[in-house]
């Protein structure tokens, strides 16, 4: 599965990046957890190579960070499977991942000021809407 990963995200993200580049906006970065299996020198190493510039991210904001409800669709959706074995557990993720919009995921990235103004007001506490 994670092979899969790292060819979707190296298959998909600099051409995702370059149509964003080419938009409206003059400049865009990535977001990941900074998780130190995300830092590892070969990840970093080709986040660089491929010109995709990350946003400075503390390790722990799950409040912050929209994938977690990206997560929260997809285990959501998980409950509608009957899942047996690590291929049909692919397959389900897949199936309800290209269901997720470009839409869906516009709306997650725009709730983030939300996210940042209830964390402030939380002073770093936990939200639980935005």
């Amino acid at each position: 599965m994670i092979n899969e990963l790292t060819d979707l995200i190296s298959e998909e993200l600099p051409s995702y990046f370059d149509n964003i580049l080419g938009s409206e906006l003059t400049q865009a970065y990535f977001q990941q957890d900074n998780a130190p299996c995300h830092k590892a020198k070969f990840s970093m190493a080709w986040f660089r190579n491929n010109n995709i510039p990350l946003l400075d991210w503390p390790p722990t904001s799950p409040d912050i960070n929209p994938i977690e409800n990206l997560w929260s669709i997809i285990d959501r959706g998980l409950q509608n499977y009957q899942i047996r074995t690590k291929t049909e557990l692919i397959s389900a993720i897949k199936d309800i991942r290209s269901k997720v919009t470009l839409d869906d995921c516009s709306k997650l990235v725009k709730s983030i000021p939300n996210r940042i103004k209830y964390i402030l007001k939380t002073k770093g506490g936990s939200i639980t809407s935005y």
